[in-house]
């Protein structure tokens, strides 16, 4: 999983790629560990998909994604100007 740009502002770009189709679950947590966004994915090799975080307080945040073979987790950084 990449995310980018980081830091972010208004949007975030989740690039998964996979080598078999599956279900990709992904969950954004505060360095608090509140949950601030879910989303379930169908990956199909190569998958791009952005997020809006145009809302979300300036901070550090942690993507978790959980797929039925693989669990990986990255940060990214929110600055609001």
């Amino acid at each position: 999983m990449q995310l980018f740009p980081n830091p972010a502002n208004q949007e975030i770009r989740v690039l998964i790629q996979s080598e078999v189709d599956q279900e990709a679950d992904v969950e954004v947590f505060s360095l608090l560990g509140k949950s601030i966004f879910k989303a379930h994915y169908a990956v199909k090799g190569t998958q791009e998909f952005m997020i809006n975080s145009g809302n979300w307080p300036t901070g550090i945040y942690v993507f978790h994604l959980r797929t039925r073979t693989h669990q990986i987790a990255r940060q990214i950084e929110i600055i609001h100007n």
